[in-house]
């Protein structure tokens, strides 16, 4: 696309008179008989490719084209998140933040509570520093929202740590009420969201593993492995997943999990179509906090170091599965028009044992400065089948 643009002549005299002081000339322009200047015409061209991205001769050699939309060093160009089609982050009234892979790499995060750190106004909760709920999830604006997984909700913390980050293309955080695009059995998010957006094949082999370890017996492995079916790579399978076994500064806390991510893909640059699971394992203990001080409590003789574990130490370990499938198939029937349809269907079963401990009488029943323990026990599974489709027409006006 090219537009013409011309200067007002009033404009340009005003400024050419004052350039006219000693030891300094201004470039003579040709003027007509009615003393109007003529201007040399400016060319200006369009910089937008067909979908809307920036073209990589102004975004600069560094774009990377990846499946979850092209990337500039460390800014994301496009968004899905924001209103569920892929579109420039520039053109789209929200704040939305997106952390690419090349952040995460780069700063090596071993937790998505790490990387979400790069966002304003948000805070992940740690296993251990959390309300020891089944359904905790970020805090937005001082709020608890909802976490997404390419674009659906979560269930029972599936998205949140201590799964690892070798599955993750991004992570898009959209702040703001989100109702029209995004509901739940929960309820529509209000202060905003976190949408996890995971890797898919891509047409190049590749394979990756790794490990790592680090204080309180933490040791982790995780492997990417990428392999297109067919010689143009239209067809590609890929597989990700994390193991991780830790313990903590508070004794008797540990915990282990294992996450499996398959994927495949068909995709010839028109239609794609993709069949993806995941499975997600958790095992871990609930640390229930150190009992409140109280009038009583130097009387009573009992003392707790921070490292302390004030609960029995012989409960059930809290432990969390969760399985998924998804089908999706796109099509862009021209340049201007494309349609998608997607069906996915989620399991997760959450068993959590915890003992609260207290010392009377601020919450149990019980002689002054007696400490007092109670078993809590929850179990919940859940089932969420969702189908959506869409078609979207795009035009530059």
């Amino acid at each position: 696309m090219k537009k013409h643009c011309l200067m007002a002549q009033t404009c340009l005299a005003a400024f050419a008179g004052t350039l006219l002081v000693p030891g300094f000339m201004a470039p003579a322009f040709a003027q007509g008989v009615d003393g109007t200047t003529a201007l040399e015409e400016i060319l200006v061209e369009d910089n937008q490719t067909a979908d809307g991205a920036a073209s990589d001769a102004a975004e600069g050699a560094g774009v990377t084209q990846t499946n979850a939309g092209p990337v500039d060093g460390y800014r994301a160009i496009t968004a899905d998140g924001g209103t569920r089609t892929r579109t420039p982050i520039k053109e789209i009234p929200q704040s939305i933040q997106v952390i690419p892979r090349s952040i995460i790499e780069d700063q090596q995060a071993d937790t998505i509570t790490e990387i979400t750190r790069n966002v304003s106004g948000v805070q992940g909760i740690e296993r251990r520093e959390g309300t020891q709920q089944l359904d905790g999830d970020f805090l937005v604006r001082g709020q608890f929202t909802e976490t997404y997984v390419n674009g659906r909700i979560a269930l029972l913390d599936q998205g949140l740590d201590p799964i690892g980050t070798i599955s993750i293309e991004r992570i898009e955080v959209i702040k703001g009420p989100t109702s029209a695009l995004f509901t739940a059995a929960n309820g529509a998010p209000i202060s905003g969201l976190v949408n996890i957006v995971e890797k898919t094949p891509e047409r190049d082999a590749h394979y990756v593993i790794e490990g790592n370890g680090g204080s309180f017996n933490f040791a982790n492995v995780a492997f990417d492995v990428n392999q297109p079916l067919v010689e143009n790579g239209d067809l590609s399978f890929r597989v990700t997943g994390d193991i991780r076994t830790s313990d903590d500064f508070v004794e008797v806390l540990d915990d282990s999990s294992v996450g499996i991510f398959p994927t495949l893909r068909y995709d010839n640059d028109r239609t794609v179509v993709q069949l993806r699971g995941r499975y997600q394992y958790q095992e871990f203990d609930l640390y229930p906090g150190l009992p409140t001080d109280g009038p009583d409590a130097p009387a009573t003789g009992f003392g707790f170091a921070p490292d302390d574990f004030a609960a029995a130490f012989d409960q059930p370990r809290t432990e969390l599965e969760a399985f998924s499938v998804d089908f999706l198939i796109e099509h862009q029937f021209t340049d201007n028009l494309s349609a998608k349809f997607d069906v996915g269907f989620q399991n997760a079963d959450g068993d959590q044992f915890s003992t609260v401990t207290a010392l009377s009488p601020f919450f149990f029943a019980g002689a002054p400065g007696e400490l007092t323990r109670l078993d809590n026990v929850q179990f919940a599974e859940l089932d969420l089948f969702d189908v959506g489709g869409e078609a979207v027409y795009k035009r530059d006006f």
